[in-house]
């Protein structure tokens, strides 16, 4: 996909087969026939950098805001990537730092330009020569707009404001979590070894898609498989509705066991599972101590990252993603690997009690550079979990070894 591709990697024909797909200009997509002369191609990228970001696709006309036929690009002449380059140096304050691929056909007649524009923080990205601040509207004949004194504000502020909706959504994600939890134990604390898992877009601004296209087929269609009934999400869970989204969702009370997904429209995807299996004393029955596995970690994490790739790509949105993995009620746990898998532990010390009682990791990242460097990233985040669980000195191969031997959705699909 135009979105998500190594910019380098895209050609004639992947722009062809995008063109087919007769996706509609909107707030993150363009298309144009020629590099429009004067401001206009200027006045797209600063208003697709003070929105979401977006692509242009040159070299396609458009009716009705639909891809038109044929698809066969406008005439290749030199230096096209110099122009649109010089265009936005030129024009754009401050500057928009893009991603540009000139693709030729095979007798390198003919061409298209895909432009892809980033979410950016610098924002306002005003026009020189008009002192324009535009936006995308995603309005049918209307896909550019000055933008209101009022949004002005909003976006010289907007990292800020952005920051201060993310914090929103997730702390209201995290009392609904609680209210959840109070149907199975009135004591979070009596839940040892939870994992949080969130994804949410970096700087959100408001709702990326309706939250009834969650109804239907849509779970299916993120569902990320393993091949070792390991599939993330489990599409057999129960569901119900939340404000602007869903709750995918199963608990048992006796075993104080669940599993809980969100799903937003603001583009939030959250997991949260228990992890502790407990010892329990042979003669009396009661539970000794409680362990968790690190494979288990991984397993959610991975299958969870895998799915919201599927997930982003759905819903359209290819910007940057703030990740937190979260460990909590970590209290007097032991972590502890597979019986076969104890070549990783020190041999004085299989069975670590770990001295945190919350561990978090947080990353930011493109959904670009997730989709393209998926092994690079899930095996980064393999070593900060082995590590902060009390592995240490694993080499690659190790690690390339056991994500293999779990059947990691990620590093499979980053060979």
């Amino acid at each position: 996909m135009l979105y998500t591709k190594n910019i380098e990697s895209i050609t004639y024909q992947d722009v062809v087969d995008f063109c087919y797909k007769n996706l509609p200009e909107g707030v993150m997509l363009d298309y144009k026939s020629e590099i429009p002369k004067g401001d206009g191609l200027a006045k797209t990228i600063s208003a697709f950098a003070n929105t979401f970001g977006g692509l242009i696709v040159v070299g396609i006309a458009d009716q009705d805001d639909y891809p038109k036929p044929p698809f066969d690009g406008m005439v290749f002449r030199d230096g096209l990537k110099n122009q649109i380059e010089s265009i936005i140096v030129d024009n754009v304050n401050p500057i928009v730092f893009t991603e540009i691929k000139v693709c030729i056909n095979n007798d390198k007649s003919r061409c298209f330009v895909v432009i892809r524009i980033p979410q950016s923080n610098l924002t306002p990205h005003a026009v020189m020569s008009s002192r324009g601040i535009y936006v995308r509207t995603g309005q049918r004949g209307n896909s550019e707009a000055v933008v209101h004194p009022d949004q002005i504000i909003w976006l010289f502020d907007k990292r800020n404001k952005s920051k201060a909706l993310r914090d929103l959504i997730l702390h209201r994600a995290e009392i609904r979590f609680g209210n959840f939890l109070s149907w199975i134990d009135d004591r979070p604390q009596n839940f040892p070894g939870i994992l949080k898992s969130t994804l949410i877009p970096l700087y959100p601004q408001g709702p990326l898609f309706e939250y009834k296209d969650l109804e239907g087929t849509f779970i299916n269609d993120i569902v990320a498989y393993n091949g070792r009934n390991n599939d993330f999400p489990d599409v057999r869970l129960s569901r119900k509705s939340i404000q602007d989204g869903i709750v995918l969702h199963c608990h048992s009370k006796e075993l104080k066991s669940f599993n809980y997904i969100q799903l937003g429209s603001h583009g939030e995807y959250i997991l949260k599972t228990d992890l502790a299996d407990f010892k329990l004393d042979q003669q009396t029955g009661k539970k000794t101590e409680a362990i968790i596995h690190y494979y288990r970690v991984l397993n959610w994490v991975d299958g969870h990252l895998a799915s919201a790739l599927r997930f982003y790509k759905k819903i359209g949105y290819w910007g940057n993603l703030y990740l937190e993995i979260n460990l909590v009620n970590l209290d007097g746990i032991k972590a502890e690997h597979p019986a076969r898998e104890t070549a990783f532990w020190e041999e004085e010390d299989k069975r670590p009690t770990l001295l945190d009682g919350e561990i978090k990791i947080v990353k930011e990242i493109s959904i670009n550079a997730l989709n393209i460097n998926k092994k690079t990233f899930i095996k980064k985040i393999a070593q900060d979990l082995a590590w902060s669980l009390g592995l240490k000195n694993i080499s690659d191969q190790m690690l390339e070894q056991y994500l293999v031997s779990i059947g990691s959705i990620m590093f499979s699909e980053g060979v």
